[in-house]
C-alpha cells in the first residue's frame, strides 16, 4: 500500500511539474479606481494568480504593494499607491506571474475619495446623502435606480461625470439631477465628449437639497454593473477650440461648454505630432478635453463666413488645420485657401476624432462656390476625408457643416490638410475574430521560444523596413529581418535563456525605412477593444496601448521545432514540411500549431493537431506559379491546453528556399473511345536543368482510365503517356489534366506540377452494325370468297 501511495505521488508531481507554466487570467479588479495621491486597497479577480510577481502600469504615478495571492489563485490582495501628480483617468496594466502575463485592464485614478453606495438608496424620497466633491463607487443591478443627494447654494456649480462603460463592461448609464419637487433640472444618457457616459453641469438656481439619479439607460442590470460617478463644483466643460495646434507651440485654447461661462487657457503642447493630448479645465476635472497636435499651423474662422461671399480667407499655405465652430443650428462654415496645380491633399474634416458632436460634411469648391468634391462619412466612422489634387493654380473654398445642419456653442471641428508624406505605424492582427487581446503579450518560457506576427501599415512609400526592440528583460533576445518592399506583414521571434530570471516589462517596439532616400520612422500602437456589443459585435468602447509587453515564464512542458527541409519548395510545387514536439516527461497532451506566416504565393493550411501522445505533424506548404523566390524564414506557434492553463511555444526561423520551376508544357487536345487506349502528348518547355532522371505522373484522368508515369532527363523535349481508357470509363470532355515532377533528392524528392488544363474527351464506344435481315418471302395470292349463288324465286301454284 505504502509503495502504490507513493507511485501515485511521484506521477502527481510529475503532471504538476511538467504543467507548472500556464497564462493566468485577470478577469476583475475591485474597486474600479481610487484617488490621486492616496493608497487604495484592492481585490484582482481571476485564474492562476497565486505566483503573481508584479503588478505591470502602462502609465506613470501608479505602483503596487503588498501583494497577497489567495492559495486557490482566484484573488490577489494589493495596495495601489497613486502619486500626487499621476495623471487622471484610465490606467491600463497587467499582472506578471511566474506562468506569464494577464490580458489588459483598466485602473481609474480620479480626484476625489471615494464613497460606497449603500442600499437600500432605490427611493426618491429615501436617497443615500453624499458629499460634494466626492465619487461614488455603485452598482446597477437590474431595474436598478440609485438615488442620492446633495447640498448646493444659490449659484454654485453642480457637476456630474459617470464612469460606466469605460471600466470595460456593457453597460450604458443614465444619470439625473432633480430638486427636491422632484423635477428634472439636467440629465444626460450619452455624450460626445465620453460616449455612453454622460455629463453634466449646472449652475444651482435655489439653496436646497438636490438629488441624483443613477440607472442603466434600459433599467437593464446586474451585480458587475459597477459604476463610479463624479460629483462636485468642477468645471466641466465640453469642447475645447482650437481643438489643436502645431508640435511645440503655445497655444491659446477657450474651454466651451461649462455652465459659467467660457474658460481661457494657454497651453504647451509637446514637441512631437499626437492625436490626443489632454488639457484639464482644473485639478479636479475627472476627464480632460482633448487637443491634436500637428506638424502645420491653425488658421481660425472669422464670423460671419456662412457663405461663398464671405468665406473666411485663409493666407497661410497648404497644409494649414482649419478651425471653427458651428454655433446654431442651419450654421455652415466656408474658408478660402490658395493652391498650386497638381498639390495633392488628404482633407479631413473632423468632429467625432475630437469628442464634439459634429457630424461634419465636407466639400472643396472652386473660387466661384461650385462643388468639385464632397463626403460625408469616411474610414468607417462619422468624420469626413477627401483626397484631392487641385488642377490648377488659384484659390478654392473649403465648406464645412453638420450633416442634419445643427449647431451649438459646442460644436467645434477641425479640418486638416496633410500631404501625402510617408508614414510607418506597427500593430498586431486580431489572431481571434473579435478578440484583439489574445496573444498580444509575448511571453517566452524560460528555455523556450514565443513568436508573433506584425503588421507593417507603410503610407506614400514602400521600401525596406527593419525593426528594432530595446531593453528586453534579462535573458530575454529577439530575432526578424528586413522586411521587403510590398510585404504588410513579419514574423518576430523572442527567445528566453535556460537561466533567464522570471520577470516581465513593457518596451518599445519601433521600425525605419531602410532606403535612405525615406527618412521615416513608426512605432507600434494596439487598440485594446474593452467593450463589445450587438449588433455584430461592435466597439462600444476601445482603448490603445503603445508598449509591447514581454515576459520571461517558467518552463513550458514542451518545445516545438520546424525540421529542416531537405529540398526546396519550387513554383507550382508542394513541400511537406515536418513539425516536432518534444515532451517533458508526464507531458501528453494535445498540441494544436499554427502557422503563424506565409512568404507571397504560398498556402497552407492555417493549423494542424499533433495528437495526445504523438510527436510529429506535417504541413504541406504549396506554392503557386507567382511565388516570390528566395529563401524565407518559417516559424509555428503551438498552443496546448495543460491542468493549469493555456501554454504557448513557438518554433524557431527555419528557412523554407523558394525556386522557379523546372518544366511547363500544354497537352494537345486528345480524343479516345470507352475501351482504346491512346497516347497523350505533351511538348516540354524548360525553364532551368535539374540533375538525373525525374519522373512525371499524369493526373485528373477520369475514373477507370490509367496511364504509366514517364521517366525523363533534362533533355527530354516531349511528354508521351499511354492512356487506358475502360470501357466504363464516363464519356464527356475530363478539362483536369495536369503533369507532377518529382525529381530524386536527398532521399526524398522536389515536387512540381505543371501543363494544368489538359484535354481528354472520350467518346462512347461505337455500336456494333446489326445484321441485316433475310428477304421476306413472297405472300400467296389471296383466294376470293365464292359469290352466294343467287336463288331463284319459287313458283307458288295458283289456286
Amino acid at each position: 500500500m505504502n509503495s502504490f501511495r507513493i507511485t501515485i505521488l511521484a506521477l502527481f508531481a510529475a503532471c504538476i511539474g511538467a504543467a507548472e507554466a500556464a497564462s493566468p487570467a485577470l478577469n476583475n479588479i475591485l474597486p474600479r479606481g481610487g484617488q490621486r495621491g492616496q493608497e487604495t486597497p484592492v481585490t484582482f479577480y481571476g485564474e492562476r494568480l497565486g505566483d503573481t510577481k508584479e503588478v505591470i502600469f502602462y502609465d506613470s504615478g501608479i505602483t503596487a504593494k503588498n501583494l497577497a495571492p489567495a492559495e486557490d489563485g482566484k484573488t490577489l490582495k494589493a495596495t495601489l499607491v497613486v502619486a500626487p501628480n499621476a495623471p487622471l483617468g484610465e490606467h491600463q496594466l497587467r499582472l506578471q506571474t511566474k506562468g506569464g502575463l494577464t490580458y489588459v485592464r483598466s485602473f481609474w485614478i480620479g480626484p476625489f475619495a471615494a464613497v460606497a453606495e449603500k442600499e437600500p438608496n432605490n427611493e426618491f424620497e429615501s436617497p443615500q446623502a453624499v458629499p460634494t466633491n466626492h465619487t461614488i463607487e455603485g452598482v446597477a443591478a437590474n431595474e436598478d435606480v440609485d438615488y442620492y443627494q446633495i447640498e448646493a447654494k444659490k449659484g454654485d456649480r453642480i457637476s456630474l461625470e459617470v464612469e460606466a462603460i469605460r471600466l470595460g463592461q456593457m453597460f450604458d448609464p443614465y444619470i439625473a439631477l432633480l430638486n427636491k419637487d422632484r423635477f428634472e433640472i439636467a440629465i444626460s444618457d450619452d455624450s460626445a465628449l465620453n460616449r455612453q457616459d454622460g455629463v453634466l453641469s449646472i449652475v444651482a438656481p435655489e439653496d436646497g437639497p438636490y438629488i441624483i439619479e443613477v440607472r442603466e439607460s434600459s433599467y437593464k442590470g446586474n451585480n458587475n454593473y459597477r459604476y463610479r460617478l463624479h460629483v462636485g463644483n468642477f468645471p466641466r466643460p465640453t469642447a475645447i477650440y482650437p481643438a489643436g495646434g502645431k508640435a511645440g507651440s503655445e497655444l491659446n485654447v477657450t474651454l466651451l461648454g461649462d455652465p459659467k461661462g467660457p474658460i481661457k487657457q494657454k497651453v504647451k503642447l509637446p514637441g512631437a505630432e499626437a492625436e490626443t493630448h489632454d488639457t484639464f479645465a482644473a485639478p479636479n476635472t475627472p476627464s480632460p478635453n482633448t487637443l491634436r497636435v500637428s506638424a502645420f499651423d491653425n488658421a481660425l474662422e472669422v464670423e460671419p463666413n456662412n457663405d461663398a461671399k464671405s468665406a473666411t480667407k485663409v493666407d497661410k499655405p497648404l497644409p494649414v488645420a482649419l478651425n471653427g465652430i458651428l454655433e446654431k443650428d442651419g450654421d455652415q462654415d466656408f474658408f478660402r485657401i490658395t493652391a498650386k496645380k497638381g498639390q495633392k491633399f488628404r482633407v479631413r474634416a473632423l468632429g467625432k476624432a475630437i469628442n464634439s458632436p459634429v457630424d461634419p460634411t465636407l466639400a472643396i469648391l472652386d473660387k466661384d462656390g461650385k462643388q468639385l468634391q464632397s463626403n460625408d462619412d469616411a474610414d468607417g466612422g462619422a468624420d469626413s476625408r477627401i483626397d484631392y489634387t487641385f488642377p490648377e493654380d488659384g484659390e478654392y473654398l473649403i465648406r464645412v457643416r453638420d450633416m442634419l445642419l445643427r449647431g451649438g456653442e459646442d460644436f467645434v471641428y477641425r479640418v486638416e490638410t496633410k500631404t501625402f508624406s510617408p508614414e510607418l505605424t506597427l500593430t498586431m492582427p486580431e489572431f481571434e475574430r473579435r478578440n484583439n487581446q489574445i496573444r498580444k503579450a509575448m511571453v517566452a518560457h524560460q528555455g523556450n521560444r514565443y513568436a508573433t506576427v506584425v503588421n507593417v501599415n507603410r503610407k506614400n512609400f514602400n521600401s525596406e523596413v527593419a525593426f528594432d526592440i530595446p531593453g528586453l528583460p534579462k535573458g530575454m533576445t529577439w530575432k526578424s529581418g528586413k522586411v521587403p518592399p510590398g510585404m504588410t506583414s513579419f514574423p518576430i521571434v523572442f527567445y528566453a535563456a535556460a537561466d533567464a530570471p522570471i520577470g516581465g516589462k513593457l518596451v518599445d517596439l519601433n521600425a525605419r525605412s531602410l532606403d535612405e532616400k525615406v527618412k521615416v520612422e513608426g512605432k507600434y500602437s494596439q487598440p485594446v477593444d474593452f467593450v463589445r456589443g450587438n449588433p455584430n459585435q461592435a466597439i462600444y468602447y476601445e482603448s490603445a496601448n503603445d508598449r509591447l509587453p514581454v515576459a520571461v515564464a517558467e518552463p513550458a512542458p514542451y518545445k516545438i521545432d520546424i525540421e529542416k527541409p531537405a529540398v526546396p519548395l519550387v513554383q507550382n510545387g508542394v513541400l511537406p514540411l515536418k513539425v516536432k514536439v518534444t515532451r517533458n516527461e508526464g507531458f501528453d497532451g494535445k498540441v494544436l500549431v499554427r502557422m503563424l506566416w506565409k512568404s507571397p504565393g504560398i498556402s497552407a493550411n492555417p493549423t494542424i493537431t499533433i495528437a495526445e501522445g504523438k510527436n510529429e505533424g506535417l504541413y504541406n506548404l504549396t506554392a503557386n506559379g507567382e511565388a516570390k523566390t528566395g529563401d524565407w524564414n518559417y516559424v509555428v506557434l503551438a498552443e496546448s491546453d495543460t491542468p493549469k492553463g493555456k501554454v504557448y511555444a513557438s518554433s524557431d526561423f527555419q528557412t523554407v528556399t523558394v525556386e522557379p520551376g523546372f518544366l511547363s508544357g500544354k497537352f494537345e487536345l486528345t480524343t479516345a473511345e470507352q475501351g482504346q487506349t491512346v497516347n497523350l502528348v505533351c511538348p516540354l518547355e524548360k525553364a532551368r536543368d535539374f540533375e538525373g532522371k525525374a519522373s512525371v505522373t499524369l493526373l485528373g484522368l477520369p475514373a477507370k482510365a490509367t496511364a504509366e508515369p514517364v521517366q525523363i532527363t533534362k533533355d527530354t523535349k516531349e511528354l508521351k503517356f499511354t492512356v487506358k481508357v475502360d470501357p466504363e470509363t464516363p464519356k464527356g470532355q475530363h478539362k483536369n489534366l495536369y503533369c507532377q515532377l518529382s525529381i530524386p533528392k536527398n532521399n526524398t524528392s522536389i515536387v512540381q506540377s505543371f501543363a494544368r488544363g489538359g484535354i481528354l474527351r472520350v467518346d462512347p464506344k461505337p455500336e456494333p452494325e446489326p445484321e441485316p435481315k433475310p428477304a421476306p418471302k413472297p405472300a400467296a395470292a389471296e383466294k376470293k370468297p365464292a359469290e352466294p349463288k343467287k336463288e331463284e324465286p319459287k313458283k307458288v301454284a295458283s289456286k
